[in-house]
């Protein structure tokens, strides 16, 4: 049995674990329960903010990779692109929310008719111009608790994190 705690230092093992989970680390535990909530109060604020403008993280996330390439993109392309790897049914879910807001329009291709190419709308311009500088007010703000060698050091081996996560099992 895990026995979790809350304490002022975050969530923590009791001092009994080990002893009721042998071959257990408790910092990695804790580390992987502190970071789900970390993501979970990340996630939630972001969502909040977005739904203002009838956005999702992932929808945002699509509208950045199709606004930063001078070139149309595929929803194919959208998906490798995602920073967080979402299968093809979600992404085709992204895509018509984001139509039917008017933000993104699908146009086919004009040599290739099986392939439709994903366009940014005035609408959708507006709406990524309007939202990402509050987006960045917010996230200075939410990262203040850390200096700015903190906030290097943790994003380094964060990005460490997910490249081993990626590579294992």
């Amino acid at each position: 049995m895990t026995r979790v705690r809350s304490s002022g230092r975050g969530f923590r093992v009791n001092a009994d674990f080990t002893a009721h989970n042998p071959g257990a680390d408790p910092t990695s535990v804790e580390l992987i329960i502190n970071l789900l909530v970390t993501a979970s109060l990340v996630e939630g604020k972001l969502e909040s903010i977005l739904r203002e403008s009838k956005l999702t993280v992932g929808s945002l996330n699509a509208i950045e990779i199709i606004a930063g390439d001078p070139e149309p993109l595929s929803p194919t392309d959208v998906a490798r692109r995602m920073t967080i790897p979402v299968t093809t049914a979600t992404l085709t879910g992204i895509l018509d929310t984001l139509e039917r807001n008017g933000y993104v329009e699908r146009k086919r291709h004009p040599t290739d008719r099986r392939r439709v190419n994903l366009h940014l709308t005035t609408e959708g311009r507006r709406v990524r111009d309007n939202v990402i500088p509050r987006l960045q007010q917010h996230h200075k703000r939410w990262a203040a608790a850390l200096t700015k060698p903190e906030r290097t050091k943790l994003t380094d081996t964060l990005v460490r994190l997910s490249e081993h996560l990626r590579q294992t099992p």
